[in-house]
Order: C-alpha cells, then sequence, then structure tokens
C-alpha cells in the first residue's frame, strides 16, 4: 500500500470524502458529481472504485495554494488529508 500524506483539501472536497456529498455554499446546488470527476481526473478510480482520498488529523487552515483533492485555485481552508493506493495502483496495473 502506498500511503501519500501532506495534502491539502478545500472544503468541497473534504464534504464529499466525509460525506460523500457536497453542495455549493453559495446557491446549495448539489456539486458532487463535479468535484468528484475532478478528483477522479487528478487522482485516479481509486481502490476497487472508491476514491482513496482520506481526511488526516490536523487543523485546517486558510490557503491560496491549489487544492489537492480537485485542483481548486480559490483561495479558503485547506484540510488535511492523505491519498491511499494499492501496490496495483501504484504499479500501473
Amino acid at each position: 500500500m502506498n500511503i501519500t500524506r501532506d495534502l491539502e483539501v478545500c472544503t468541497d472536497c473534504a464534504m464529499l470524502i466525509a460525506n460523500g456529498e457536497c453542495a455549493d455554499g453559495i446557491t446549495g446546488y448539489d456539486i458532487s458529481q463535479e468535484i468528484a470527476e475532478a478528483q477522479v481526473a487528478l487522482w485516479g478510480e481509486g481502490i476497487d472504485g472508491a476514491m482513496g482520498l482520506v481526511l488526516d488529523t490536523g487543523e485546517p487552515h486558510f490557503s491560496s495554494n491549489r487544492c489537492d483533492g480537485c485542483g481548486s485555485t480559490d483561495a479558503a481552508d485547506r484540510f488535511p488529508a492523505a491519498h491511499i493506493a494499492s501496490r496495483l495502483e501504484v504499479a500501473g496495473r
């Protein structure tokens, strides 16, 4: 198993990872599919089709850095996260 730590994800990614869904904070529109597609584009399908992103320990902080989960460049809170991949994923199989 390969674990990538020290990732920082935006609030939308954190909500999707924790709850399986997320909504736009202004309109309430469900953006789960949009965020999930962005995560898959960056990280692949994950282990057995399940996304390998997980929330990690630590406090969120404000940042203008790109979100490691979906690639968003919006300045906002970033939450600690990690990515877990099987050995087969790492080998590209």
